[in-house]
C-alpha cells in the first residue's frame, strides 16, 4: 500500500490516495485501523504513532467537481478501538492536500503561488490554499516557523469558505455564547462553536493554567485531564456530535499568544 507521511500544522499525516485504498477491495476502515496498528496504545505493529496528533489518515483524488481540484477525506484513526472517525475534519492535516495535489501533478504551478482548491468531503467544506512554488517549481522546503513544533517547513495559507456550522449546521451549535458545563468541580464556562469543526473554549485561568503549557505538563496533570473529558462529553451531548465524535478543546489565555497544547487537538 503507497502511502506518503506528511506534516500539517502539529498533526502527522498519512496521505493516501482512493484509487490505492479502494484497489485492496477492503473496507476502508478496517484496512486504515489494521495499517495504523489498531487497538494499540502503542500502535506497535502499524504506522501510528500512538497519540491523536499521529494517528491520522488522508484520503485525496482529483475531484470531478465543477471549480474544485482536490476532494479529501480526514480520517481520525482510534487508537483504542477498531474504528475511524468519519465525522469531521481536521485544519491541520487539510494543509496537506494542495502541496500533495501539486507533488502528484494533479495540479500544475502557475506562479510563485499557486492556488488549489480543495473540498473537504467530510463537511461539504470548501478550502481555497496558497501554495508556495517559487519559480513555478513544487517545493517541500521552507522557513515558515509555527508554535508547537521544532523545524521550518513549507508555509501553506488557507482560506475556508463559510465555514460557520460545517459539522453542527450552526456557529454556536446551542445558540448560546457563554454557558457552563459541569467538569466535576463546580462547573466551567465555556464557549461551544462550529467553525470549520466543534470546538470547546475554555479559559486557561480557570483550570488553573498560563494558556502556553506543553502537552507533557498538561499530561502530568490527570485530574485536569479528567476535567477536561468531562466537558468534551458534555459538549458532545450538547451539540449532538456524539461520543464517537466530541468536540475538540481549546484552552486561551490573553496572557498567551498561544493556546494551551492539549492531548487532542
Amino acid at each position: 500500500m503507497r502511502a506518503t507521511w506528511m506534516r500539517g500544522g502539529t498533526s502527522k499525516c498519512w496521505v493516501f490516495t482512493e484509487s490505492d485504498l479502494d484497489a485492496a477491495g477492503e473496507d476502508r476502515t478496517e484496512l486504515l485501523v489494521r495499517i495504523f496498528g489498531s487497538p494499540d496504545i502503542r500502535q506497535i505493529d502499524g504506522i501510528g504513532g500512538g497519540t491523536s496528533t499521529t494517528s491520522k489518515a488522508v484520503l485525496l483524488r482529483p475531484s470531478r467537481r465543477p471549480g474544485v481540484d482536490v476532494d479529501y477525506t480526514f480520517g481520525q484513526v482510534s487508537i483504542t478501538e477498531p474504528t475511524v472517525d468519519w465525522a469531521s475534519n481536521c485544519g491541520n492535516c487539510s494543509a496537506v492536500a494542495g502541496l500533495y495535489a501539486l507533488q502528484a501533478g494533479w495540479v500544475r504551478p502557475s506562479g510563485e503561488r499557486t492556488t488549489v482548491t480543495v473540498l473537504n468531503t467530510n463537511t461539504d467544506q470548501l478550502i481555497r490554499q496558497e501554495v508556495p512554488t517559487p519559480r513555478r517549481r513544487v517545493v517541500n522546503a521552507g522557513d515558515n516557523e509555527i508554535a508547537g513544533v521544532p523545524y521550518p517547513a513549507l508555509g501553506v495559507r488557507m482560506g475556508f469558505v463559510k465555514p460557520a456550522g460545517r459539522t453542527t449546521g450552526r456557529l454556536f451549535p446551542t445558540g448560546e455564547r457563554r454557558e457552563r458545563i459541569d467538569d466535576g468541580a463546580g462547573g466551567l464556562e465555556v464557549t461551544l462553536i462550529d467553525a470549520c469543526a466543534p470546538v470547546v473554549v475554555v479559559d486557561a485561568a480557570a483550570l488553573g493554567l498560563g494558556g502556553a503549557e506543553a502537552p507533557t505538563e498538561v499530561d502530568a496533570r490527570p485530574g485536569l485531564l479528567a476535567r477536561l473529558e468531562r466537558v468534551r462529553a458534555g459538549a458532545a451531548r450538547r451539540t449532538a456530535t456524539g461520543p464517537a465524535s466530541p468536540p475538540a478543546e481549546v484552552v486561551t489565555s490573553t496572557r498567551s499568544s498561544s493556546p494551551a497544547a492539549l492531548p487532542r487537538p
